[in-house]
This record gives structure tokens, sequence and C-alpha cells, in this order.
């Protein structure tokens, strides 16, 4: 086995989804494309097959050979010399092969061998979580390079980075402690104890009206910002009726008290 070239590329991703989207890998649930955590393969994987859902991969790049230069010598009429090139494109493999789980693309049950599991200039981004010796079959069944393996009794066994794709999933909701619950439900109060001394305030003023005192009562009726005391609240709401306000009366009718 050769070497592991260095490959990694730590960056932070643009690709469209990556800010928004988390695995979970071996319990633990990350933003996917973090580059503290996940590692993206710049170069394309090649599939060997198929096995229990996972993908078994090789590593290749794209190298460009020259096949033929041909030169076609022509004077003709002042014209100068002419030029013929031809190129071909050749696999070459790094020698590391990767085995991908949970691989979470929507066609790879259509994958066949040298498919590439990454087409294009897409990154994909994995967690290693280690390694694994795997039979990958007889001499002449699978592509030539997994002539790097091990043969031994027939088959050939290569040896596998494992890699996880990881699962679809979200961070954990916060569950509020009791403590918690008690200082949002102080602070609530705190709140409303302020809005009820500026009602009571502006209704104890010299020019306040009768929405003033209806609103004081309210507050009394239903222990906003204050405890409930329900003599409190007829006391201004009769203010309120008696400054004019028809809500006021209706409220006491409501409860029942003479106007």
């Amino acid at each position: 086995m050769k070497a592991l070239i260095p490959w990694v590329i730590l960056c932070i991703f643009t690709t469209t989804g990556l800010g928004t989207d988390f695995r979970k890998v071996n319990g633990v649930i990350s933003a996917y494309g973090d580059p503290s955590i996940w590692t993206p393969f710049p170069t394309k994987l090649q599939v060997i097959r198929l096995e229990d859902g996972a993908l078994l991969c090789a590593e290749y790049n794209d190298v460009v050979d020259q096949l033929s230069r041909q030169i076609n010598r022509s004077v003709e009429n002042g014209v100068a010399q002419n030029f013929s090139v031809s190129y071909r494109t050749n696999r070459v493999y790094t020698g590391m092969f990767v085995k991908i789980v949970n691989y979470h693309e929507a066609n790879a049950s259509r994958l066949r061998m040298y498919d590439t599991v990454n087409p294009g200039n897409s990154l994909l981004c994995m967690v290693r979580t280690g390694s694994e010796v795997i039979p990958i079959g007889a001499s002449g069944r699978d592509p030539d390079v997994v002539r790097t393996g091990r043969f031994n009794n027939g088959v050939w066994f290569i040896h596998f980075y494992v890699f996880d794709c990881g699962v679809e999933s979200a961070p954990p909701t916060h569950v509020e402690t009791q403590a918690e619950i008690n200082q949002k439900a102080l602070s609530q109060r705190s709140a409303q104890q302020k809005v009820f001394e500026s009602h009571l305030a502006r209704a104890q003023s010299t020019n306040s009206a009768a929405a003033d005192c209806y609103r004081v009562g309210l507050d009394y009726l239903y222990g906003r910002g204050c405890v409930t005391n329900r003599a409190e609240a007829i006391t201004w709401i009769k203010k309120a009726a008696d400054l004019g306000s028809e809500e006021a009366t209706n409220k006491l009718m409501v409860l029942n008290l003479p106007d």
C-alpha cells in the first residue's frame, strides 16, 4: 500500500445548503461541511462496488496524455505550418481506497462499477471513522486498480479507509431547567409590575382620563403586574364609569354591580 498522500483541504464551504445541514456520525451531530470535523475529497472517487449499502471506492486523478502530434508542412501561397495534436485522458490512481458509509445521494443505488461518486466540481464531505481490510473479489472481476491489494487463495483483499457521510439530524432541543423557568417568570413579573406602576401613576394624576382609570381597574381585576384585588378593581372601574367611560359602565354590569 502506498503512503497516504496529503489531500485534506481545510476550507470554509460555500456549497448551497452546507451551512444549515446537520448530520449525525457516531452519535455526534455536526453542521455538514464544518472544516474542523468533515473532510472534503478534492479528487474523484471511482466506485469499485456496493457492499451492504456502502460504497467501496478508489481515489484517482484525471491525467491528460498527448497521443500523437502530426505536422502538415505546407508553404503553398505562403501558408505557414499546420499542427494537429490529439490527447487522451487517463485515470491515475493514488493508491488510496475508501469505504463510504451512509452515502446520501439519491442516485446511490444506481451507481455501477467505474462510476464517479463526486462528479463535476463538487466536494464530497465525510468523517473518518476507521479502516477495514475487505475481500474485493476474484482476479479479473473488479477494476485493475484492486491489483495493489493482497492476493490470497484466489481473492483480492484491499485496505479501505472508512468514512461516514452521516445521517440527517438536527441539534438537540434545549430543555429549560427549573431555575431557568423561575428566572424567566421573575423577569416577566418584573416587566409587568413596571407597566402596572406606570398605569397607576397616570391614573392617580390630576389630569387622568377615564381610559387610565379603567386600565388600572382591569390590572387589579386580572392581577396584571400586581396582586389581584377585586375591591380596588371595582373602585377604579367606577371612577372610569363616572368619567364617562361606556366600556367601564358595561364592565360593572357584567360584574353585577349597580352603576
